[in-house]
């Protein structure tokens, strides 16, 4: 009952504040994001699953003043073979200000945030699984976000949990076609709160990496580009893991080109552990949900991937994305994939 009242009260609202703004506005846009990811891992770190569904995401939009926009909807998840009609269904209020190179954004954080961040620091299957919500900023080259997982509740001893997250690019050299840059990224997971019976800890997690781009001045290729991260992390308690201090070195070699982007990895990783906010086949420790503690599984990772990926527009609110992700694990010798496939609609 409650959820029709809030979408009737979107509706009116909508329109009430459209009245009197003469910018033109899209006044409903649907979302659908139909999915199949199946993963063959039978590792110790990350077990086998298939990922089957959609995401649907009815959005209504407009504008008080010419740099603000509103959004307001929500979003309905649905997995195959679940027994519930829909895994989720989840309110959503987003407000976004946009001037110049400042952008601020309050609400709903959308899946492009997290897209240039790396796999050992941020697992991209969390923009389809998890409802993530907080504040995102953005200027030409920092850009900063919050996460809040779970709210303090004092009178139950439940902890809050929350995420801020940080990237910023140096440029060191931009002369076409040859780029070259020093990312940054990094982030402080917490869990913890004053006053309550509850031993919190900080995650801290910092990434430094040199990365070369050279454009391709050919009609078969576009770009080719190269990254080498060092990346270091440490809980501030002893007991939050067993393995205090972690470190691991990435690279990533991609090609775009007519046919799609070809993609190589190699990770190497010593007890490092990202609290499963990164993939979790490149940690050492797993994050127990349910229980809230880590396990350590693996102290070494040595993985190198391989990966292909394409998009297909075939309307302009209608395209197919697929990719083929193989990798082979030096430490266990074996060789696994996975691959994903999804349709995108809007509306």
């Amino acid at each position: 009952m409650y959820f029709f009242l809030y979408v009737l009260g979107a509706f009116i609202f909508f329109f009430q504040a459209n009245a009197h703004n003469e910018k033109k506005n899209v006044p409903l846009k649907i979302s659908i994001v139909q999915y199949l990811k199946n993963e063959e891992y039978f590792n110790t770190i990350a077990s086998g699953k298939t990922l089957f569904g959609y995401n649907v995401k009815p959005i209504l939009f407009f504008y008080p003043y010419a740099d603000l926009q509103v959004a307001i909807g929500f979003v309905g998840q649905r997995f195959f073979g679940d027994k519930k009609k829909f895994h989720k269904i989840l309110p959503l209020c987003t407000t976004q200000y946009n001037h110049q190179n400042f952008y601020l954004l309050f609400g709903h954080l959308p899946s492009y945030i997290f897209r240039s961040w790396i796999s050992p620091l941020y697992d991209q299957e969390k923009c389809f699984t998890h409802f993530m919500e907080g504040i995102y900023f953005r200027t030409s080259s920092l850009s900063i976000f919050l996460n809040w997982i779970k709210y303090l509740n004092k009178k139950n001893k439940n902890p809050e949990k929350f995420v801020l997250g940080s990237k910023y690019k140096i440029p060191l050299y931009k002369n076409y076609p040859l780029q070259l840059t020093l990312p940054l990224q990094g982030y402080i997971y917490h869990v913890g709160g004053q006053n309550i019976q509850y031993k919190g800890y900080s995650l801290l997690i910092g990434a430094l990496g040199k990365a070369w781009k050279y454009y391709i001045p050919n009609t078969l290729f576009n770009s080719i580009s190269i990254k080498i991260f060092g990346i270091k992390n440490f809980f501030t308690t002893q007991a939050a893991c067993t393995l205090k201090h972690g470190y691991g070195i990435y690279y990533n070699c991609k090609l775009k080109s007519i046919w799609g982007n070809f993609e190589a990895k190699y990770w190497y990783g010593n007890g490092f552990c990202s609290a499963n906010i990164g993939e979790n086949l490149y940690q050492s420790s797993i994050l127990q949900q349910r229980e809230d503690y880590f396990i350590c599984k693996e102290k070494i990772r040595h993985l190198f991937f391989l990966s292909y990926k394409n998009k297909w527009q075939i309307k302009n609110n209608f395209s197919i994305h697929f990719t083929l992700l193989p990798y082979y694990d030096f430490i266990n010798q074996i060789l696994e994939h996975a691959a994903e496939l999804y349709l995108c609609i809007s509306i």
